[in-house]
């Protein structure tokens, strides 16, 4: 059993992996990519003590804000909106906030396999691309705004946990 753990969130979501029975494929849109690294963060902290950590988050899921802002502008497009463009970064921005509240409620209300909710770190913030600082704005907008209110950790000398309130 690992202390703590850097999971290679690019890797596992460009490459896909198997999780369970299921064989997981690289996800389409950056809704289901943060379901996915829900489900990884969740996999990952039931089988560690220490912390899980995934590093440049904004720059690692920014493709799959890509391939959102590709699907509304391809709905945009068929359904012949004036703008399109505008139309598609709207929705994307709306779906990028809505999956980092979804990826929050996730990790600070899912517990692992000895009963702990993990103790998780995202490394952001270097991204540069619009898609980035579209996931960075999401990420703090939500914190911002605390549509999660998160307990304080409680800490001791050989531990620290997180413990969530709705």
């Amino acid at each position: 059993m690992f202390n703590c753990m850097l999971i290679d969130l690019k890797g596992m979501l460009t490459q896909g992996f198997k999780m369970g029975n299921a064989e997981i494929e690289p996800p389409k849109s950056i809704s289901t990519a943060t379901a996915v690294t829900a489900q990884i963060i969740a996999q990952v902290a039931s089988h560690i003590y220490g912390g899980t950590t995934i590093n440049r988050i904004d720059e690692v899921l920014a493709p799959f804000v890509s391939e959102s802002f590709k699907k509304h502008r391809k709905i945009a497009e068929e359904w012949q909106i004036p703008d399109a463009e505008g139309y598609a970064r709207a929705r994307t921005e709306k779906e990028c906030y809505d999956a980092f509240q979804s990826l929050e409620y996730e990790v600070n209300t899912l517990h692992t396999a000895n009963g702990q909710t993990p103790f998780v770190t995202f490394g952001f913030g270097l991204g540069t691309s619009w898609e980035s600082r579209l996931i960075q704005q999401s990420i703090l907008r939500n914190r911002i705004a605390a549509s999660v209110k998160i307990a304080k950790p409680r800490c001791s000398r050989n531990w620290c946990s997180r413990s969530a309130t709705a």
